[in-house]
């Protein structure tokens, strides 16, 4: 059996050297098997982002926008939004950090989704955001969200609304007369 030297007992932790102390590093996963028959992999450790999110989203204006961040691993981690133009936390968690109430996080316990919720959506919510994870160093994702007005004016929209409404009510006359006309103009059978 070897005896441990006297060197080994007074060692210290592993350090990186000094001339790579600013440089980023990006850590290995380890894997751990998700599926009995063996089909299924994902990273066991740090959290990360699944990239198969959509990170570009569209909302009328006056409708609710939703951007969604899905993290693995999140474990004691906190997920955080914020607004990119200004670098304001919206959200922390389920807590909304911000004064304007149409921000909220939305999240389901034992999901992986955390849900930036924006309603009404407005002209100047467009622009970009960003999903933070709590991790040292910290992970981001950016997202996307575009506001359109939409395609008709109000007034116009209202008169969609009763153009449509009045040509339902055209056809309804319509068939209508075409029903009276059609028994009035039924022969009579006498026996």
């Amino acid at each position: 059996m070897h005896e441990p030297s006297e060197r080994s007992e007074r060692a210290v932790p592993w350090q990186r050297p000094a001339k790579c102390q600013n440089r980023q590093t990006t850590e290995v996963p380890i894997w751990r098997r998700v599926s009995a028959d063996g089909g299924g992999w994902e990273p066991l450790g740090q959290p990360y982002f699944d990239n198969s999110t959509k990170r570009e989203a569209t909302a009328a204006v006056g409708q609710p926008a939703y951007l969604h961040c899905r993290v693995r691993n999140l474990a004691d981690r906190a997920v955080s939004w914020i607004r990119k133009r200004d670098l304001h936390i919206l959200t922390v968690g389920v807590h909304t950090y911000s004064s304007d109430a149409r921000f909220a996080a939305l999240h389901a316990d034992g999901s992986d989704e955390w849900t930036l919720r924006v309603a009404p959506a407005q002209p100047r919510d467009s622009g970009a955001y960003e999903c933070q994870v709590s991790t040292e160093p910290k992970i981001s994702l950016s997202f996307r969200l575009t506001v359109v007005e939409s395609c008709l004016s109000t007034s116009q929209q209202e008169w969609t609304y009763i153009v449509v409404y009045l040509t339902y009510i055209l056809y309804a006359y319509i068939g209508l007369q075409l029903l009276l006309l059609t028994r009035a103009e039924a022969p009579t059978s006498e026996w």
